[in-house]
């Protein structure tokens, strides 16, 4: 008889171990999941924000928008190629050191690349003789 307890007690101990545990249904792990994914990340790219502003000229900014950092790499999505074309020669005659100088975290690069606006606003044109 206590050789069939034993057994039994046995079982049930392999049974914990062997059998996945239900899966948990509840909202418990959703907020460390908010501060993972966007939480965290929207303070390092809000401290670029300002130093963008004040670092690029007035006429690029608006058609630029600061989409994420991550590793140390600040991704600008930019309006049309003109506006990449102005931005790479600001970021490689010294824009990024600039910023990098003045950011909290470490900024190892500055990532151009052209993206569709739902609004961008057009390059200012010369007036047109009518």
């Amino acid at each position: 008889m206590d050789d069939l307890a034993a057994r039994e007690q046995y079982l049930q101990r392999l049974r914990q171990w062997r059998n996945r545990p239900p899966r948990d249904l509840t909202l418990s792990g959703l907020s460390e999941y908010v501060d993972r994914a966007f939480v965290k990340p929207s303070k390092h790219l809000g401290q670029f924000v300002e130093l963008w502003e004040r670092h690029v000229p007035e006429a690029l900014a608006p058609r630029t928008a600061l989409a994420k950092f991550h590793r140390g790499v600040l991704t600008v999505h930019v309006a049309d190629s003109a506006t990449l074309y102005e931005l790479d020669r600001l970021v490689r005659g010294g824009l990024q050191r600039q910023i990098a100088s003045e950011a909290k975290t470490t900024l190892r690069r500055i990532r151009l690349a052209i993206a569709h606006f739902d609004n961008p606003e057009p390059p200012e044109s010369p007036e047109r003789r009518t």
